[in-house]
């Protein structure tokens, strides 16, 4: 594998994108994939009474667009670590902005340079899910 590059110092943006607006559609076909069904994804009047505006996307769901972002950069073979939480809920029907912004450089124990990455969701400004990566440079 040849070394990947790195362009960008620390606290710069690795790369970006916006991903959707998420759908109804998008979001019942995720729900069979998982097998979750809670209403508060699919059901208006059941998110309504939770307290939310309309359907939220399901976390793992969003989750999994920031992984992408990643992969689709620097490899799926590169990933050697992503871990994410939810800060905030992504209502269906929005377009969700991801960015990756270099979080540092560093050469590890067993000889290899790797990148920490820090990985944002976001809908309109708003912060909805963050998650770090280290991703393999050599």
């Amino acid at each position: 594998m040849a070394p990947l590059e790195i362009t960008v110092a620390p606290g710069e943006e690795i790369v970006a994108e916006i991903r959707g607006p998420l759908t109804r559609a998008d979001v019942a076909r995720f729900a069979t994939t998982i097998n979750d069904f809670n209403p508060m994804h699919l059901d208006d009047e059941f998110a309504r009474s939770a307290g939310f505006a309309g359907p939220i996307v399901h976390g793992p769901m969003v989750l999994g667009h920031l992984a992408m972002l990643v992969a689709r950069w620097a490899g799926l073979e590169r990933i050697t670590r992503f871990s994410g939480r939810l800060v905030a809920p992504t209502p269906v029907g929005q377009k969700i902005a991801c960015t990756a912004v270099l979080a540092g450089v560093r050469d590890g124990d067993d000889g290899v340079r790797y990148a920490d990455v820090d990985l944002t969701a976001s809908v309109e400004g708003k912060p909805t899910a963050a998650a770090q990566a280290t991703v393999r440079l050599s």
